[in-house]
C-alpha cells in the first residue's frame, strides 16, 4: 500500500536541516506549491532536473515532511528503478489488478531518478497511467530527473509530455557562498567546529555539489575523531590530497567515482575492512571496473590492496545480485556511469553477462 518515504527508506530517517539556497529558490518554491490545495491551484504536476548530488533527493523529502505536517494525506513516494520493480512483479505473478488498486487511491506520487527507467518501457507506461488517474481525481505529482526529461534517451514521448504539461524547474550547483553556507550548516549537524581557513579551503576545492560537501565533512570529523584531534588546515589539506580526485589512472577513476557516490574515502575501499559499509563499495568499484574497462581482475585486484584474481571475479559475482535486487544500489550506479565519461580514460566492455547489468533499473 501508499506509503511514506521512511518506510520505503530507512536510510533516509535522519533527514538534515533544510537550506534553501538563493540560486534554487525558484525549484524549491515550484515544489512546495505543490501543497496549495486553494484556488487558483498551480500545476499539479512539477518535475526536478539537475546532476546526481545536488539536492533533488533532499528537497523531495522536504516535500514530503511538508505534505504530512500540513494534514493527512495518502503519499508514495519511491524511486522509479522501485516502481519498475514492483510493476515487473506484479506482471510475473499476475497481480497487475492488485497492484494498481493498491495505487491509484493516492494524493500524491513523488517518484524520483525518471533516467533510471530509460530502458523500461512497460514501467513507463504503467507510471503514465497512474499519473493519468491521479491527476484526474486531483492529486499531485513530483519528479526528478538528472537531465531535462526530453534529453533522456529512451524516456517515452507520454513520459515526456506529462513532465512538460507541468512545471520543469532546475536545481543549480551552489556558487561559493552557498557552499560556505552548506559547510557551516552540515558541521553544525555534526557538532563540529569548522575554522573558518578550513571552511574557505573545502569551499574551493574541486568538489561543488551538496552531497560532495557533506562527504568532505564527514571524512573531516571521522580524521579528526580518529586521531583524537581538533579540526585545523593541516587535517582538511591532508585530506583533500588523499580524494579520489588526486588518484590517476582508468580503474582508479572508477574507484574515485563509487567513492564520491556512496560517500566514503577511497582508502576505505582499497583496504582491508570488511564492514558492510565499506563491502558494498568496494565490490561496486571492482565490478564497474570490469564492466567499463575490461581490465583483467588480476590489475583490479592488485589496485584494491593486493587482492587475487577469484577473489575480484567473487566480488563482481556476488554485487551483480545485489544490483538486480537493491534499486537503491542501482540508482548509485548509473550515477557513476553517467558521471565517468567526465573522468576519462573508461571504455564500455561489453563481454557476457557484465553487460546485463546495465539494464537494472
Amino acid at each position: 500500500m501508499p506509503r511514506q518515504s521512511d518506510a520505503r527508506h530507512p536510510e533516509r530517517r535522519e533527514h538534515r536541516s533544510f537550506l534553501v539556497l538563493p540560486e534554487n529558490r525558484m525549484a524549491y518554491t515550484a515544489v512546495m506549491q505543490l501543497l496549495n490545495s486553494g484556488t487558483p491551484r498551480p500545476s499539479p504536476v512539477v518535475t526536478v532536473t539537475g546532476p546526481s548530488g545536488v539536492g533533488k533527493s533532499h528537497l523531495a523529502q522536504q516535500f514530503v515532511r511538508s505534505a504530512f505536517s500540513t494534514g493527512p494525506a495518502v503519499l508514495l513516494h519511491l524511486a522509479a528503478s522501485e516502481f519498475a520493480a514492483e510493476w515487473d512483479d506484479a506482471v510475473r505473478h499476475k497481480r497487475v489488478q492488485v497492484f494498481l488498486e493498491a495505487h491509484t487511491n493516492l494524493d500524491c506520487l513523488v517518484c524520483e531518478d525518471l533516467h533510471a527507467i530509460r530502458r523500461k518501457p512497460d514501467a513507463q507506461q504503467a507510471l503514465v497511467a497512474l499519473m493519468d488517474v491521479l491527476l484526474s481525481q486531483g492529486g499531485r505529482v513530483l519528479l526528478s530527473c538528472r537531465r531535462p526529461p526530453g534529453e533522456v534517451p529512451g524516456l517515452s514521448r507520454r513520459l515526456v509530455d506529462r513532465c512538460h504539461g507541468g512545471v520543469c524547474v532546475s536545481l543549480n550547483p551552489p556558487d561559493r557562498a552557498s557552499r560556505i553556507k552548506l559547510l557551516q550548516l552540515f558541521a553544525q549537524e555534526k557538532q563540529a567546529l569548522l575554522p573558518a581557513q578550513v571552511v574557505d579551503l573545502l569551499a574551493d576545492s574541486g568538489w561543488k555539489l551538496p552531497r560532495e560537501l557533506l562527504g568532505l565533512v564527514t571524512r573531516l570529523v571521522q580524521s579528526a575523531g580518529r586521531r583524537g584531534t581538533v579540526i585545523d588546515l593541516p587535517l582538511a589539506a591532508g585530506l583533500l590530497r588523499e580524494e579520489p580526485e588526486q588518484q590517476p589512472g582508468r580503474v582508479a577513476a572508477i574507484a574515485a567515482e563509487v567513492a564520491r557516490q556512496f560517500g566514503v574515502a577511497l582508502r576505505v575501499l582499497r583496504s582491508q575492512s570488511r564492514h558492510a559499509s565499506h563491502v558494498t563499495p568496494r565490490q561496486a568499484a571492482m565490478f564497474l571496473a570490469r564492466e567499463l574497462t575490461g581490465a583483467p581482475y588480476a590489475e583490479i585486484g592488485r589496485y584494491f590492496d593486493g587482492r587475487n584474481h577469484s577473489t575480484v571475479v567473487h566480488a563482481c559475482q556476488r554485487f551483480q545480485t545485489l544490483l538486480q535486487s537493491d534499486p537503491r544500489v542501482a540508482s548509485l550506479v548509473e550515477n557513476v556511469r553517467d558521471r565517468l565519461p567526465a573522468a576519462g580514460g573508461c571504455r564500455k566492455h561489453v563481454e557476457g553477462r557484465w553487460t546485463r547489468a546495465r539494464e537494472v533499473g
